[in-house]
């Protein structure tokens, strides 16, 4: 049970991680859900900007 319940979790974060890349604006790397400082934002949302920016480097 326990085995099931953390592959679903994996599951939920990769699918979220991935709709999260889709939404990238390619022109700046900023996300379509903007934050003007880490605290107007939950968590979440902070490590996907960072994410979002670093791979729209590296595909340049």
């Amino acid at each position: 049970m326990a085995k099931t319940l953390i592959l679903f979790y994996v599951m939920v974060f990769f699918f979220t991680f991935f709709i999260l890349m889709a939404n990238c604006e390619t022109d700046d790397g900023v996300m379509q859900i903007p934050c003007k400082k880490d605290s107007d934002c939950p968590p979440f949302w902070y490590c996907f900007r960072q994410v979002c920016y670093r791979n729209l480097v590296l595909q340049q």
